[in-house]
């Protein structure tokens, strides 16, 4: 249980900022929901398959990075399209 509390609070913060920054760099609030959703999607996976000890934990996990990384991905899209 000290696990499924320490895991979000090392990234949701992280999430969370980057959806700032890319709120406050301009991108569309389509994407800002997209990924916004897509990360809440993925936490919600994660803890309840670390919570039941099920292997939608991992998928919950992976959709984790890959809401992340596509969050900095469009970040750099927004940052370089205003050059």
């Amino acid at each position: 249980k000290v696990r499924a509390h320490g895991n979000p609070a090392e990234w949701v913060p992280l999430g969370i900022l980057l959806l700032l920054v890319l709120e406050m760099g301009g991108a569309s609030s389509l994407w800002l929901h997209i990924l916004g959703g897509s990360f809440l999607f993925a936490r919600l996976l994660h803890a309840v398959g670390f919570l039941a000890r099920l292997p939608i934990s991992f998928i919950g996990a992976t959709l984790n990075y890959v809401a992340l990384g596509a969050m900095s991905g469009l970040y750099l899209i927004v940052l370089f399209a205003r050059r």
